[in-house]
């Protein structure tokens, strides 16, 4: 497998196969906007604060939007270089703290996008799409008299899943990464494994909202299923497996995990955006028809395609 970065000023990562290599790729924005993102919260806000006051009395929620295009005048390599020290040049804080957590976070975002894609290796999606000779996700829907696009939603929470067992394991079972974080992220309570959880939760739902902004459907059309319903399905399994490894921690995972969200969210508005409201609310009643419905298409496809020997390997 090979991994790396293109030379694109957009916000893009993605994976694909050519037989038995596999290859994923992120764009040299992803890490840029995401650590100048960061530090824009660092500088303008309280991260793990909930409350919704913003600092600065002239912005508005939904005044402007983070641009996913870094702005270079082209994709030549020092045309990027210059755009992303500018970027960073405007948006870093002040203090030695702020800039530390800042990029602590920024890597567990980057991780979880990288292993997102890995996550598609991982489950068979890009070799089964190389196997099947292109075969359109839309025609596989189909031969299971399916809904388009379903089965690409399915991927994607599996991918989603996929990233964040690597997540996990890099930040939670890896001793010296998890004395790391614990220290950047200032997990000082007396529980810091639970305090690590929920700004792994944190950077996630980050990550949702600045790849969302202006999708506020639940059944948001093409092959992404709608960013509600993949923060909800991940905070669901994180809380899911925190719970299982420490048992005494479950009365409180569930409120670490949701004032986690809600601080991300927090944060959100009070840069100058909306997330969670309005149409979002209109359509809740759906989420768990969505999820559910994603889900039984990954079962689908696995019958459909069992019998591929690289299927069975990809599903166990």
């Amino acid at each position: 497998m090979t991994l790396g970065y293109s030379a694109s000023r957009e916000f893009d990562a993605y994976a694909f196969s050519d037989g038995s290599q596999h290859h994923v790729v992120l764009s040299a924005a992803v890490p840029a906007i995401l650590l100048a993102s960061f530090f824009e919260i660092m500088r303008s806000t309280n991260p793990f604060s909930g409350d919704l006051e913003l600092r600065d009395e002239g912005l508005k929620p939904g005044g402007f939007r983070i641009p996913l295009v870094l702005s270079a005048p082209s994709d030549l390599p020092a045309d990027l270089a210059a755009a992303i020290e500018e970027l960073l040049r405007q948006s870093i804080p002040q203090h030695r703290w702020q800039r530390i957590l800042a990029v602590a976070l920024a890597e567990l975002a980057i991780v979880f996008i990288f292993t997102h894609e890995i996550g598609h290796v991982v489950c068979g999606h890009t070799q089964m799409l190389h196997q099947a000779r292109g075969l359109r996700l839309q025609e596989i829907g189909m031969a299971q008299g399916a809904v388009p696009g379903r089965v690409a939603q399915a991927w994607e929470l599996q991918a989603d899943q996929a990233a964040f067992g690597f997540l996990w394991s890099f930040a939670m079972n890896t001793r010296r990464q998890h004395n790391r974080f614990v220290r950047q992220l200032m997990c000082k309570s007396t529980e810091p494994d639970l305090d690590l959880l929920g700004r792994l939760c944190y950077a996630i739902s980050f990550v949702f909202f600045l790849l969302s902004q202006g999708d506020a459907r639940v059944r948001a059309p093409g092959s992404h299923p709608s960013p509600l319903v993949r923060i909800t399905f991940l905070m669901a399994l994180a809380e899911t497996i925190m719970t299982e490894r420490c048992p005494a921690l479950a009365p409180k995972v569930h409120n670490c995990v949701t004032r986690s969200h809600e601080f991300a969210e927090a944060a959100w508005n009070r840069l100058g955006l909306e997330f969670g409201t309005q149409s979002y609310q209109e359509h809740i009643e759906d989420l768990p028809d969505v999820v559910l419905a994603s889900q039984r298409h990954v079962r689908r496809i696995e019958q459909f395609l069992g019998h591929h020997a690289w299927v069975r390997q990809a599903c166990r």
